[in-house]
C-alpha cells in the first residue's frame, strides 16, 4: 500500500486492507522516505495493526531506529541497504526484520548474492527486486530469488508486470500472484534484437 497522503487515512486503509486480507496476506505501508520524522514519529505511537509491515519510513538509518523503538510494527529497510555493509550496521542496530534488496542498487548480481546469503545467514528476510526494469531485469530477479531459502524469502517483484515493452516475449511473468525463474541457459530468455534497434555502439576484438 503507498502512502504519503493523511496519516489517519494512510493507516485507517492499512487496517481495513489487513481486515480483509484475514489470515492469508501481510500488508506494507511503503512509505518511500518521504514522511517527515516529527509525522513518523506522531504516526508510530497509534499505529499497531496486525500484519502490517512499516517500509523505511524516514531517510536515514538513524531516523528509522528512533521511530523503532517507538512502535511495535515490524520494520522494512530498503533505501538504506546500498551493500553489504550497510546491510551489518542495519543488521547490529536492530533495525529491520526484513529488507528490499534491489539487484542494481548494491551492484548487481554478485553483490545482491553476497547480501542475501548474509540476511539468510543472520534471519533477515527478503523481498527481492530492482529499482525498474523490464523482461531483463526481472529474469535476474526471479533466478536470485528461486536461489534463496524459502524461510528467507518475504516476496518478489516480477517488474515486468508493470512495463508495456517487453524485449523477451513478456518472460518470466507472474500468474495468479506466482513466477519462476526461466530454465534456460544464462538468464533463461530469448531477447527480440529487432526490438533494441541499431546498436548505439559496437566494439571487436
Amino acid at each position: 500500500m503507498e502512502s504519503g497522503a493523511a496519516v489517519m487515512m494512510t493507516w485507517s486503509k492499512a487496517g481495513v486492507i489487513a481486515e480483509a486480507l484475514g489470515s492469508i496476506g501481510i500488508v506494507f505501508t511503503l512509505l518511500y522516505s518521504v514522511w517527515s520524522f516529527k509525522t513518523t514519529l506522531r504516526d508510530a505511537y497509534y499505529a499497531e495493526i496486525d500484519r502490517v509491515y512499516f517500509e523505511q519510513p524516514c531517510p536515514t538509518l538513524e531516523e528509522c531506529l528512533y521511530v523503532r523503538q517507538r512502535t511495535t510494527l515490524p520494520m522494512v529497510l530498503d533505501e538504506v541497504i546500498t551493500d553489504a555493509g550497510a546491510f551489518l550496521r542495519a543488521f547490529h542496530a536492530g533495525g529491520m526484520e526484513a529488507i528490499n534488496l534491489k539487484i542494481s542498487k548494491v551492484g548487481g548480481l554478485t553483490r545482491a548474492r553476497q547480501i542475501r546469503e548474509l540476511a539468510e545467514t543472520l534471519g533477515i528476510r527478503l523481498t527481492i527486486e530492482d529499482t525498474w526494469g523490464g523482461d531483463l531485469v526481472t529474469a535476474a530477479v526471479s533466478h536470485l530469488a528461486a536461489s534463496t531459502r524459502p524461510e528467507a524469502l518475504f516476496t518478489v517483484s516480477f517488474m515486468n508486470d508493470w512495463t508495456n515493452e517487453h524485449i523477451a516475449g513478456y518472460e518470466p511473468r507472474s500468474r495468479n500472484g506466482v513466477g519462476a525463474a526461466p530454465r534456460g541457459p544464462g538468464l533463461g530468455v530469448d531477447v527480440d534484437a529487432e526490438m533494441l534497434g541499431e546498436p548505439l555502439m559496437s566494439f571487436t576484438c
